[in-house]
């Protein structure tokens, strides 16, 4: 009796990977407006060439949560919402921060408007009553502060939340700033993560380029 052994043959599937012109804008540890970018080819991430004070970074651009990342020096990154529903505006978002911005590490600021409720960090929160903010009370380590989130209230016309919070000692400047939001699962969100005292002034601004091809070994 023989035996037919049917040998099947490596299928190749093109799969296709929209690429983005990812550029980012700053002010430097050095206090200069510097600016730099790259185009991802086929993957969600590309190489930024250094620029003025700033050094080379990987910049990364994820489309499912409307999110951008830096990774930079070894250990360096941040991780922040951006706004915009793609098409020829692609999205745009930026965290601005004074004060004590040097102790911000994970901050996420939310939104549910059928609440009407802003929460800070999952753990506190406070409701808007007539107007875009809302004072905060004291919750285990986070001390109290002012809340507020703007519909349109980005530099670019998106969705837009802003922390204000006195020091926790009673003098010093306290910690204020400004994260661009998304709109995810009925409700807004805007946070920034990042490596303490490393980045205070950040701008990303992520555009569709031509799709690219990517070719899968199967």
């Amino acid at each position: 009796m023989s035996t037919s052994l049917l040998l099947l043959a490596p299928i190749m599937v093109s799969v296709a990977f929209a690429d983005y012109s990812i550029t980012r804008y700053c002010t430097s540890l050095q206090g200069t407006q510097d600016s730099q970018g790259c185009t991802t080819t086929g993957s969600p991430s590309c190489y930024a060439q250094p620029s003025g004070n700033l050094g080379g970074v990987t910049l990364s651009f994820d489309v499912a949560t409307d999110t951008a990342s830096l990774h930079c020096c070894g250990s360096w990154y941040y991780t922040m919402t951006l706004n915009g529903n793609g098409g020829s505006s692609g999205w745009t978002g930026c965290y601005k921060s004074s004060g004590d911005w040097q102790v911000v590490s994970a901050e996420k600021l939310t939104y549910n408007p059928s609440t009407n409720t802003i929460t800070h960090n999952n753990v506190q929160g406070c409701q808007l009553s007539g107007s875009s903010c809302c004072w905060a009370n004291a919750v285990g380590g986070l001390g109290g502060g002012t809340l507020c989130f703007y519909q349109t209230g980005s530099d670019f016309g998106g969705p837009q939340f802003s922390l204000n919070a006195p020091s926790s000692t009673g003098s010093g400047p306290g910690l204020d700033y400004s994260v661009d939001g998304t709109y995810s699962n009925g409700q807004y969100v805007g946070s920034f993560d990042a490596t303490p005292g490393k980045f205070s002034d950040e701008c990303i601004y992520v555009y569709p380029q031509a799709l690219g091809n990517a070719t899968v070994h199967v």
